[in-house]
């Protein structure tokens, strides 16, 4: 029996990519899932497919950048189903561009969603687990923010923050028996770029200047609920972006050749 079976999780940009990816595995292990997102028609099919394959899942709509809509879900969740084991805190957006050609509003939107998008889900969340004296918090964050990454900058800066915040939470949350894992990717396949707002760019282009693959949303799921499983801290995949990692930790100015190129390459295609 899965470890997963008949417990409640709850996912944030459930719509699409790995937090829909992450539904289908968490369903099929006997999970039930509460898929959320801010489109309707997104969150309503992935529910539908789960249950047409036998899962358990409820659609519910959800902007996380509304706490006070994040609160009211959390307490009919729990009102409901009489507890939450897991919190996936995945909803994300993304920005490429330099710097000088942002704007406040830019800055603003990033913090709102990366940030406090993951601050309203754990300050709706944590309580609730604190009472419980169990439950497992998992922040997503990027691989991008353990070295940076120019052109991604206010991306960097709220994942970054993202970092922080689950690193020093899972040890004040332990003592609870909550456990706290912030998830660190490479390159997924999703539509988070294809979302996201290029400033002064094409994206084929872009695309086109990243010499490292793409695993699918499928796979990712994968590798976040095997960390999951083992209670890692930091869970970093895939195989070649633990490499990347552990290089970095041991030499910090290993990625900056990579990071100077990525650089003159945008300005090459820069409008």
């Amino acid at each position: 029996m899965s470890r997963y079976s008949g417990k409640i999780a709850f996912i944030t940009g459930a719509g699409s990519g790995i937090g829909e990816s992450l539904a289908m595995t968490l369903a099929k292990q006997g999970a039930k899932v509460i898929v959320t997102g801010k489109r309707d028609e997104n969150i309503n099919q992935v529910a539908d497919n789960i249950k047409s394959a036998g899962g358990a899942a409820i659609a519910a709509k959800l902007d996380v950048t509304d706490f006070e809509g994040f609160q009211e879900i959390i307490k009919r969740t729990v009102s409901e189903e009489g507890s939450i084991d897991y919190l996936f805190n995945n909803a994300g957006i993304t920005l490429l561009g330099e710097v000088r050609d942002m704007d406040i509003g830019h800055w603003k939107k990033l913090i709102d969603v990366n940030l406090m998008g993951v601050v309203h889900g754990v300050s709706a969340v944590y309580p609730v687990m604190v009472k419980q004296g169990y439950g497992h918090i998992v922040n997503v964050s990027s691989l991008a923010a353990l070295g940076g990454y120019p052109t991604a900058t206010a991306y960097v800066a709220t994942k970054s923050a993202v970092i922080g915040l689950s690193t020093s939470l899972r040890f004040e949350a332990k003592y609870y028996g909550v456990n706290v894992s912030v998830v660190c990717p490479s390159y997924v396949n999703t539509r988070i770029f294809k979302s996201g707002v290029i400033l002064r760019a094409d994206l084929d282009k872009i695309l086109k200047t990243i010499n490292f693959p793409f695993i699918n949303s499928a796979d990712a799921a994968k590798s976040i609920l095997k960390g999951v499983e083992k209670n890692k801290g930091l869970i970093i995949f895939p195989f070649y972006a633990r490499l990347v990692w552990w290089a970095f930790r041991l030499h910090p100015n290993f990625l900056r050749p990579n990071l100077v190129k990525l650089i003159k390459d945008f300005r090459k295609i820069r409008k």
